[in-house]
């Protein structure tokens, strides 16, 4: 039997969701303004490609929200994919799981996208790799096509970070949320799945590493303008998180 036949799923998708909320103020918010823009947009998307979908958790509140399109699931952690597997399995080929860098992946084949979403993943692109990514978003996305990120989002100076980071924790301590940290969620996580999916997990994301509190918003938004997006905005804001996007020209 394979060992991950006796595993709980549900529970580990469960707990992933309870930890994240540990660290992110609103996040069910994020996911139905995201939700709304895209029908105010777009209201029938065909092709929506989710970038660092993680666990499915946008993903999935996209194929609820819209259920004529395909969603392209899109990460690299081979681990996550799991949990989003299992998330999506009840939509069969509407929901496509891809492991692969997004830095590096074959966009041409989401050449025509009506959506690309990211919500808490781009941030751990650094700088450099994030101009990339974005300069591939505008070349599959169609005319009139929309892309919108749910991340952390800097303040450029620095009393205005520190006052953000301490009302995010004030607020986050409000919600009293009980669940697993980051570290814990993983080690647990990963002990249950066994040695072989921690070593492939640290050899498919090896030094991963970009901006923890996320580039400054303005810095996203002159980006996304020059590499030929129009109505570059900010859609949202809670002190170090925003939902920011642009349209396809």
């Amino acid at each position: 039997m394979n060992p991950t036949e006796k595993i709980n799923w549900q529970n580990w998708i469960k707990r992933y969701d309870r930890m994240q909320e540990k660290y992110l103020v609103k996040r069910s918010e994020r996911f139905d303004i995201i939700a709304r823009l895209i029908k105010t947009v777009c209201p029938n998307p065909k092709l929506i490609v989710d970038l660092g979908c993680g666990a499915g958790s946008l993903t999935i509140k996209l194929l609820e929200e819209f259920n004529s399109a395909k969603v392209y699931a899109v990460d690299l952690d081979p681990a996550i994919l799991l949990l989003a597997g299992h998330r999506l399995k009840h939509f069969k080929n509407r929901a496509q799981i891809v492991q692969s860098d997004i830095t590096k992946m074959d966009w041409n084949k989401y050449i025509g996208a009506d959506v690309v979403a990211s919500a808490t993943a781009l941030h751990w692109l650094k700088a450099e790799g994030l101009e990339v990514v974005y300069q591939q978003i505008y070349k599959i996305l169609r005319k009139g096509g929309i892309f919108l990120n749910a991340d952390h989002s800097g303040s450029s100076n620095n009393l205005i970070q520190r006052y953000w980071e301490s009302n995010r924790e004030q607020m986050l301590r409000e919600q009293g949320q009980s669940a697993d940290d980051w570290d814990g969620f993983w080690q647990k996580f990963l002990s249950e799945l066994g040695d072989d999916a921690r070593i492939e997990r640290q050899k498919a994301l090896g030094q991963w590493q970009g901006t923890e509190e996320g580039m400054p918003l303005q810095w996203h938004l002159k980006k996304l303008t020059q590499y030929g997006f129009e109505n570059a905005d900010c859609f949202w804001r809670c002190d170090c998180d925003a939902i920011y996007g642009a349209i396809k020209k």
